[in-house]
């Protein structure tokens, strides 16, 4: 997040960063609802859930509806509200930790380098194929990367029968990294950080443009995040995408 201000320099207090910071958005303390089932007379079956985020400016509650399709795979929908006393968040989206094995990466999307939504026009339209490892750049000060834009499908593998594919309902934004977010946060020189013994899937329906923080202007209003409702729709499965 270097972008978004320069770690451990003083007079960043109009920058993004350390405005995160004093909300609290790095220390969010979460609470969730016990999994609520659902079902109907067709024997369509549902698991809902509730996440909620709070911080010291206000809470994000995020609502999870998962479905078992006909065709075997899992449907995933998320509800995100943001209250307008956090209108200007990095990020709105999931992260999920998944086996080490799966380190062959595959999308439909921008590429094959990382895009962002002010930073995208270089970036492909269509299939690409790289690994989890590759995906790290090492910039100087350890912050966020990697990220892909006008996501359709992603899929991970591990050259064999190991496999996890998403589908979106809607094109998305994704990330996929063995260095946790919280390492590099803490991190100001690239040797204090070291590949995770987990993938870091990370799925956004929306995430803030790049803009230069750090040395320059902010991010556009156009490329922030606004308070509001947020979807995020996709499909978990194990066969093949595209």
């Amino acid at each position: 997040m270097a972008n978004d201000g320069i770690k451990g320099w003083s007079g960043q207090q109009n920058k993004a960063l350390d405005r995160w910071r004093a909300q609290g958005i790095f220390d969010a303390e979460a609470a969730q609802s016990a999994p609520t089932l659902i079902s109907n007379r067709r024997g369509k079956v549902a698991i809902d859930h509730t996440l909620s985020l709070k911080t010291t400016d206000g809470t994000v509650i995020c609502q999870t509806r998962y479905v078992l399709k006909a065709t075997g795979g899992l449907s995933v929908q998320h509800t995100f509200n943001v209250p307008k006393s956090l209108s200007d968040l990095p990020r709105i989206g999931i992260r999920y930790g998944l086996a080490s094995a799966l380190e062959q990466l595959s999308w439909f999307g921008r590429g094959p380098h990382e895009t962002y939504a002010d930073r995208k026009q270089s970036g492909r339209l269509m299939q690409h194929a790289s690994s989890v490892s590759d995906q790290y750049v090492p910039y100087i000060l350890p912050q966020d990367h990697g990220n892909l834009t006008e996501v359709r499908w992603l899929k991970l593998d591990d050259g064999d029968d190991l496999k996890f594919c998403i589908t979106g309902d809607t094109p998305f934004e994704a990330s996929a990294s063995r260095y946790k977010k919280e390492d590099l946060l803490a991190a100001f020189h690239t040797h204090e950080v070291s590949p995770d013994t987990q993938v870091w899937l990370n799925l956004d329906a929306q995430q803030r443009g790049l803009g230069g923080a750090s040395c320059g202007p902010d991010t556009l209003p156009a490329y922030r995040l606004t308070s509001g409702t947020f979807h995020l729709n996709y499909t978990i499965d194990c066969g093949d995408s595209g």
